[in-house]
């Protein structure tokens, strides 16, 4: 019963947390295009920029580079990459709409991961695929070699230990999914 409490609350705890940086996304960029468009708009939203920085990289979106050129005077004009979001906020049309097109994809990513919270295939390539979330997060995301040796491990555990171990202890685990179920059916 607590394993299952728990684990719901995993899920909500998960879900409130994407459902709060979804609408912060959708703040962000209500409170950009109004800056963009009402020259009366009174929010200061340089005050926000580390803000909407950690939207967009903790959505997983980095290094999105957009061509600009700026005039600097007699006829020249200096060309260069930036990242919108470093940027913000910015009313040149082009970083703007890099801009907004960069939160609206953070707000996309924020609401499938709110989904995700419930949705039980999502869980099950979560589990197949941890120690690929665990290197990218730790920053290893350019040695593949070492993503895929640590996968195979992590495959071969839990195709080959975890069923052993099911089978090794079948009476305990059939005895607690039952105790478990009928906690759940007397609760209810």
């Amino acid at each position: 019963m607590a394993y299952a409490i728990f684990f719901i609350l995993v899920l909500l705890i998960n879900f409130i947390y994407n459902l709060s940086k979804f609408k912060q996304c959708i703040k962000f960029i209500n409170w950009y295009e109004k800056w963009l468009i009402d020259s009366s708009f009174t929010v200061n939203l340089a005050e926000y920029k580390s803000d909407v920085k950690s939207l967009v990289e903790n959505a997983g979106i980095k290094n999105k580079k957009i061509p600009y050129e700026e005039a600097i005077g007699f006829g020249h004009f200096r060309t260069m990459t930036i990242d919108p979001i470093e940027q913000f906020p910015h009313r040149v049309g082009v970083v703007a709409i890099a801009i907004l097109r960069t939160l609206s994809d953070a707000k996309g990513i924020y609401r499938k991961r709110m989904y995700s919270s419930f949705n039980p295939i999502a869980w099950v390539e979560t589990i197949l695929t941890l120690p690929k979330m665990i290197m990218r997060y730790i920053g290893f995301e350019n040695s593949k070699k070492l993503i895929n040796v640590m996968q195979i491990i992590w495959w071969a555990f839990v195709v080959i230990i975890i069923p052993t171990l099911i089978a090794a202890y079948t009476p305990e685990l059939s005895s607690f999914i039952r105790g478990s179920f009928k906690k759940i059916s007397e609760f209810y």
